[in-house]
């Protein structure tokens, strides 16, 4: 059985998320319980889609970056990223994260798209890199799209250099950035980075999907010692995006045009609706596993809220400092 989640929102627009178990023998889905971040994470932070090994970041909109616990109910405040520029907006398109079992050390990756307010400004993409042990930042300059995946220590994501398309790969361990080609494809296809059995794959389809009662045809790319191969073609129906790859690779899950989760299985050609609603602007599958590294926080939710409020306190000075120095009123 693997455990999963899915990130959710209650009435009142705050996230929490849906553990359940999956059934490897026929891709079947059964719930567990319910994940709820502490008061705190819950109505100021933003999942940004970065978890490892049952540990989960959040951000808010002053960028007070957040790491939670869910098995030790741990939280921790990070220190901020970088002297943000107020000429400039950035937000986060892609997160990453990965654990370092020989340092007992989590790494944070965050993929910045910097926009210049005014035109005589600078804006170069840049990627963020938060380690735990040192809880410190670094910086790199690069260009990137949403599209990613995280496989073993590696993050891979979508990249842009002018008209022409790639995947970026950032090794963790090693802390460097490479560029890997795409197959040739047809540039009316879309293609999501997934992970397939422990291999960087890319799924492609066309933007027209399909309707219940004709299918989209899929093609499955997997790279293996650097070369990419086309694994297999399928056609599944009423379905949008894939979204995850069974632990053995037999099961493909997709979001349904009614927002339910559907499993297609590869062996047999067949694909079942599991009856689960997807209650978020886009569907999204995350491992979820028990960890026990301290992430040198606090434990008592009570100390947080005081901690985060501190922090957005010091937030709002240093914006208001900066505003003076440019001028602005």
């Amino acid at each position: 059985m693997t455990d999963i989640c899915f990130l959710s929102y209650d009435k009142d627009e705050y996230p929490y998320f849906s553990a359940y178990s999956v059934d490897e023998e026929d891709g079947s889905i059964s719930p567990k319980y319910y994940i709820y971040p502490p008061s705190p994470i819950k109505q100021h932070g933003i999942f940004r889609g970065a978890t490892c090994n049952g540990v989960f970041h959040f951000m808010n909109d002053h960028d007070q970056h957040m790491m939670w616990n869910l098995t030790t109910n741990e939280c921790k405040a990070l220190p901020m990223s970088f002297d943000r520029r107020p000429r400039l907006d950035s937000p986060v398109v892609a997160s990453g994260m990965w654990y370092d079992h020989t340092r007992e050390n989590y790494k944070l990756l965050q993929f910045v798209r910097n926009y210049a307010i005014f035109e005589e400004d600078e804006a170069d993409d840049s990627i963020w890199l938060y380690s735990l042990k040192s809880n410190s930042w670094k910086t790199l300059p690069r260009m990137f799209s949403p599209a990613s995946t995280c496989t073993n220590d590696v993050f891979y994501c979508g990249a842009s250099f002018g008209e022409s398309e790639c995947i970026i790969s950032f090794n963790f361990s090693t802390e460097t950035l490479s560029k890997i080609h795409l197959p040739l494809l047809d540039k009316t296809k879309c293609y999501q980075i997934m992970e397939y059995k422990g291999l960087l794959s890319i799924v492609v389809y066309s933007s027209m999907f399909g309707t219940n009662r004709e299918p989209s045809e899929y093609e499955l790319w997997v790279m293996n010692d650097g070369l990419w191969s086309r694994e297999s073609v399928f056609h599944v129906c009423g379905v949008h995006e894939p979204v995850w790859f069974s632990r053995n690779g037999r099961f493909l899950y997709f979001e349904s045009f009614r927002d339910e989760v559907v499993v297609f299985d590869r062996a047999t050609g067949k694909s079942k609706n599991l009856g689960i609603h997807c209650y978020s602007t886009r569907l999204k599958i995350y491992p979820l596993a028990e960890s026990f590294v301290q992430l040198n926080g606090v434990s008592l939710v009570e100390d947080l809220e005081e901690l985060v409020t501190v922090e957005e306190e010091l937030v709002r000075v240093e914006e208001e400092e900066e505003d003076d120095d440019y001028g602005y009123y």
